[in-house]
């Protein structure tokens, strides 16, 4: 009998090559159809994205620790971007073809680890159902740590199946892996403690030397940062400063189980909410300067008081929790999956993807758990705890992505159980599985109350007027804008800026006109109504200003601005003394700003008290000598006071500033007149009618002027 001989190397890992192969085809497809999209090659939209890049490039640039104080969100995906950044030189488009080659490694492992949990067919199935998985091809295409996390989640489940029956490093790598992962999903770590749990139910069949390599190998990372941490802070955070006002987002009076934007406006950004403000409101209601670690169990204290005191109002949150974490719906943080289907036609098909992989990972949990391997259980324990870990917090659709490739490897097995039910007449059996399908089809793609698909649409919107309006296309901008505001009426800024972009187009009445939009949309906006004040004044419509403007110093008491547009707006009124108290509240606020000082002179003047003006006018001249305006101010208060020859020298000053300052030069010709200097006081005037002028009649018979 001729021995069988041996499969090549290739016949060997066929299905892995070609699985990897397709991932990666699949994923550069959609890189160059995602191209098109304006936003494609810029960072500008996505506060995350930027902020990692920020980090990544400080890094690399020499600064290992990555900055001041505790990171503000997991430190991973930073120092990957500096090793890319620093190794290759690598452009954000090589490395989206990172995230690729990433996506097609995690394929390859899926496969490997359905294959020892499971059987062959499974893990086919599983690694098909990755390759055409669009939430996570969708993924590629941004700098955030979607790719990443995904493939160390299926590294580490890969070796850790080859650890039973292998070598101790193997469980020494899917130890490390998944601590790797924890510097940037910090609720990781709990999934530790649930796999000490199923070691010890396995103890016979892996020994203790295997559980203690991975334990060692997961906690050397987080280690690592805590060690970072503490030598920069001296306090022992473990990754990040975020978990206590995260748990406040989704544990609070306005959480609505995803993301919402916690104080005031621009506080998206992950080192102006994690760190400045969450800081400033803990240290304020605590009245002393606090570390970060105290501000973390501030934040924290404060969403268990609130759980405490609502117990209804917390437990149906979290009902809404587990149907936003299990449903179809993409919840988008800083990307938007439907929106990507503006440019991409990939997205426009409405096919139900976590929607049909997670009932079909549901049949996969059907399968017999009696001796199931130890892989298996494993990867169980994890969805589940990890799953758990996030209600804890809030849901976006890139938080339960590390979940994906193990329920990939469920959803290949529960196909083949499925198909092995029908195919082999095991009525009761298939019948049961199809029922679980079902029931698991409905529940994931029942639509959940005050969720849909568009949600994302008007802030995608804003962020393409944006780019538009920084390129000086304010046609596009403005179309963009005004979708922004009909998809989501409660975007403040999409207001603003389709204001500034009629602006630009000289389209004066249609700004303010947007900006009115914007008011009563979004009315308890201080943003919205000073820009619409400053608008009103700008069109000559003080009195209708006042109430905009005194309603912006209301709900942000807080904002110079605010109260010096409102001193303006009095001012074009005539109300000196309302105009003078709004500018001394600004000054309150901003003491070193030479143009509220010069504003408060000019209303001090018109008041009638002169003295107080010269004061403020010279601090304006002191504190900004190019201000326009401040010698202007002292020269009329030195002609005042009829010490011609300073009036004479700062209205000069005034016309060496501002050179088209018609009202210097004619001062200056006044102030000559009346220091009985007709000479210069001619000469003055000639300069005057020179820069555009209205002539004089009285002051040309006073100095005896004859024009040329």
């Amino acid at each position: 009998m001729t021995p069988r001989r041996r499969p090549g190397w290739f016949a060997r890992r066929r299905w892995p090559l070609l699985l990897a192969a397709a991932a990666a085809a699949v994923r550069l497809i959609y890189l160059a159809v995602a191209s098109r999209d304006p936003l494609f090659h810029t960072l500008q939209h996505l506060p995350d994205a930027a902020y990692f890049d920020r980090v990544a490039r400080d890094v690399a640039a020499g600064d290992w620790l990555g900055g001041p104080g505790v990171f503000a969100v997991g430190p991973l995906y930073a120092y990957f971007l500096a090793a890319a950044y620093a190794i290759f030189h690598a452009g954000y488009t090589a490395l989206k073809v990172v995230n690729v080659a990433l996506d097609a490694a995690t394929a390859c492992f899926i496969y490997g680890f359905a294959r020892r949990a499971f059987d062959e067919r499974a893990a086919r199935l599983a690694g098909v159902i990755w390759v055409v998985y669009l939430p996570a091809v969708f993924f590629t295409a941004y700098l955030l740590p979607v790719s990443l996390g995904a493939f160390l989640v299926a590294a580490s489940f890969y070796f850790l199946a080859r650890a039973v029956d292998g070598r101790l490093g193997n469980a020494a790598v899917a130890g490390g892996a998944l601590g790797l992962l924890a510097l940037d999903r910090p609720n990781v770590i709990v999934c530790a403690a649930a796999a000490v749990a199923v070691f010890a139910v396995y103890r016979k069949t892996l020994g203790w030397r295997k559980p203690l390599a991975w334990l060692v190998a997961f906690a050397v990372p987080v280690g690592l940062s805590a060690a970072r941490n503490y030598a920069v802070t001296g306090e022992a955070a473990l990754t990040s400063g975020q978990g206590g006002i995260t748990f406040y987002i989704g544990n609070s009076p306005g959480a609505t189980g995803v993301f919402y934007e916690l104080g005031p406006p621009g506080q998206a950004r992950p080192e102006a909410l994690n760190r400045d403000f969450a800081a400033a409101a803990a240290e304020k209601a605590a009245g002393r300067r606090l570390t970060p670690g105290e501000v973390s169990r501030w934040w924290l204290g404060r969403g268990v008081s609130w759980m405490r005191e609502n117990p209804g109002d917390a437990a149906r949150l979290y009902g809404r929790k587990l149907r936003l974490l299990a449903n179809d719906l993409e919840v988008g943080s800083n990307e938007d999956f439907y929106a990507a289907g503006v440019f991409n036609p990939l997205h426009r098909v409405p096919l139900p993807w976590f929607g049909l992989l997670l009932p079909l990972a549901a049949v996969g949990f059907a399968a017999p758990w009696r001796r199931a391997p130890f892989p298996r259980v494993m990867a169980a324990a994890f969805v589940a705890t990890y799953g758990l870990s996030v209600l804890v917090f809030f849901v976006c659709a890139r938080y339960r992505m590390p979940a994906a490739p193990l329920l990939a490897a469920f959803a290949g097995a529960g196909v083949a159980l499925l198909y092995d039910g029908w195919r082999g007449r095991r009525w009761g059996r298939a019948a049961f599985l199809t029922a679980v399908l079902a029931a698991a089809a409905v529940f994931a793609n029942w639509p959940v109350a005050g969720f849909s698909r568009h949600d994302g649409f008007g802030r995608a919107y804003v962020n393409y007027g944006k780019y538009y309006l920084d390129r000086g296309e304010y046609g596009p901008a403005a179309g963009f804008l005004k979708g922004a505001a009909a998809y989501n009426p409660g975007l403040y800024d999409a207001y603003l800026l389709l204001a500034v972009a009629y602006d630009e187009q000289g389209e004066l009445d249609e700004a303010a006109a947007a900006l009115a939009r914007g008011v009563r949309a979004v009315p308890a906006s201080p943003q919205l109504r000073l820009a619409y004040g400053a608008a009103l004044v700008g069109r000559g419509r003080a009195a209708e200003a006042v109430p905009q403007l005194r309603e912006a110093t209301r709900l942000e008491p807080a904002n110079p601005v605010a109260w010096h547009n409102l001193g303006v707006a009095y001012f074009e009124l005539g109300r000196y003394d309302d105009a003078a108290a709004a500018d001394r509240r600004a000054l309150a606020l901003s003491p070193d700003d030479g143009a509220a000082w010069l504003a408060l002179a000019e209303a001090l003047f018109r008041a009638g008290k002169a003295d107080e003006a010269y004061g403020a006018a010279a601090r304006a001249a002191a504190l900004d000598a190019s201000l326009p305006g401040a010698d202007l101010t002292l020269g009329t208060w030195y002609y005042g006071a009829r010490d011609y020859g300073r009036a004479a020298a700062f209205f000069q000053r005034e016309i060496t500033r501002a050179p088209t300052s018609l009202a210097a030069r004619r001062d200056l010709a006044q102030t000559y007149r009346a220091a009985g200097d007709a000479a210069r006081a001619r000469a003055a005037y000639r300069d005057y009618l020179a820069a555009g002028g209205a002539r004089d009649a009285d002051f040309e018979r006073a100095v005896d002027f004859e024009p040329y």
